[in-house]
């Protein structure tokens, strides 16, 4: 498939679903906008699709929501995606025409694990099991997931757990949260769907990972801001925004009392966390940290009610790690490329405003890929871009002396 070029089908619901008969392609002129997300921090992708029906698409079905989205991209290998209509937004008039006739439609779609989490309760129990043999039990017969791209096991197993007519995503919610990986040691799960497939993984796993995504490019595949020698260099940074700290989030990782019950005493575990301990057990893309030490464990009582400590220590460390991995965000635009995948590592060469410097002693580095936003559009240039929210929890070598040192750390040397 040649740079740029997509294709977009709809299958109706009374139609074999494959994409080459009996389907409905619509011309990519017709398509006014389509995108679609993966995210780490959410289980499904999800989108949105708005065209011009000058099909007959409305008028034949009808329309009811029932037909199924498939998405062709890429500019190396190939790929095919396949969504289903969560809602039919809107069906409008196509505007600066006369006739109303002809209609524009918008829908959102999600991928098959959005609706499997949603759809069905189930009740359940296991005994003495481990917590992601659960989650891979309730992914296999609850979630249709045949298998795993990444699945990172867990330490901890349960006496027992009962679903009681929770749905999936109830589940999930709730075990997540208490485990802690057989590989990294730590707390802080993700569960998600990206284009390689559907992962279940430590945060810590990600942030640790020293092997930076491969887009197969010859060159170094640093992303960059200038690219004289090559104007259409797929990893030039087309622009870019920064979320700088919010203090009014930091609440909940200054620290914390976690509480439990103990039912053999009658008593309760009380569970003390800080800030400073918290960030020593984690991975930072930099040598500093992003606050000084801001340490208060009287910000929060969480009253859990578990019976292992293990287990309240994982509670509020899982929490505590996506909240923080949150507080200094940077969103880029780049050519898109199908090998690009929430969940990699990338690396940016980000020059200084200061004669001094050669790098930016701050954002210089190595970014986590939180989520990717894939546009498709023919009205603008290039016709396929992707929008990345990227992870920087720690300053590459801040100048501030102040900020609380990284203890475990995955950099860059530039």
């Amino acid at each position: 498939m040649e740079t740029g070029k997509y294709s977009i089908i709809i299958t109706r619901p009374d139609v074999k679903k494959d994409t080459t008969t009996g389907n409905i392609r619509l011309d990519n002129k017709d398509i006014i906008d389509c995108y679609f997300i993966e995210d780490i921090y959410s289980y499904g992708i999800v989108g949105k699709l708005k065209f011009n029906d000058l099909y007959g698409i409305v008028e034949r079905g009808p329309f009811t929501g029932n037909e199924t989205v498939y998405i062709i991209y890429g500019e190396d290998d190939e790929r095919t995606h396949e969504f289903y209509i969560y809602s039919v937004n809107k069906i409008s008039q196509i505007t600066n025409v006369e006739s109303s006739s002809q209609n524009a439609v918008e829908i959102t779609f999600t991928d098959n694990m959005f609706i499997n989490l949603t759809k069905n309760r189930y009740s359940r129990s296991w005994t003495d099991t481990l917590i992601s043999d659960i989650i891979k039990d309730i992914s296999t017969n609850m979630l249709d997931v045949t298998s795993f791209n990444e699945f990172e096991a867990t330490q901890e197993t349960l006496p027992y757990f009962y679903m009681p007519y929770w749905t999936p995503l109830e589940s999930i919610n709730w075990l997540i949260k208490r485990g802690s990986g057989a590989t990294s040691k730590k707390a802080g799960y993700a569960y998600y769907n990206n284009g390689e497939g559907t992962n279940f993984v430590t945060l810590e796993k990600l942030l640790a990972n020293k092997s930076i995504l491969n887009t197969g490019l010859k060159t170094p595949e640093d992303y960059v801001f200038e690219s004289p020698e090559d104007a259409e260099y797929r990893n030039k940074i087309l622009g870019w925004t920064l979320q700088g700290i919010d203090n009014t989030g930091t609440n909940s990782i200054k620290g914390a009392h976690v509480f439990g019950y103990n039912f053999a005493t009658k008593s309760l575990y009380d569970r003390s966390h800080e800030y400073s301990t918290s960030i020593s057990q984690y991975t930072m893309l930099g040598r500093k940290t992003l606050f000084p030490d801001i340490s208060n464990d009287t910000m929060m009582y969480s009253l859990e009610g578990d019976n292992d400590t293990d287990i309240l220590d994982n509670i509020y460390q899982h929490n505590f790690i996506r909240k923080y991995n949150l507080q200094q965000c940077v969103s880029i635009i780049v050519r898109g490329s199908e090998r690009r995948h929430a969940g990699a590592m990338i690396n940016i060469r980000w020059p200084s405003p200061i004669k001094e410097e050669i790098s930016n002693r701050n954002l210089a580095g190595r970014f986590l890929i939180k989520s990717i936003t894939h546009s498709l559009n023919p009205y603008r240039n290039p016709p396929y871009r992707q929008k990345l929210i990227l992870i920087k929890n720690a300053y590459s070598d801040s100048f501030y002396p102040g900020l609380v040192k990284s203890t475990k750390k995955n950099v860059t040397v530039i």
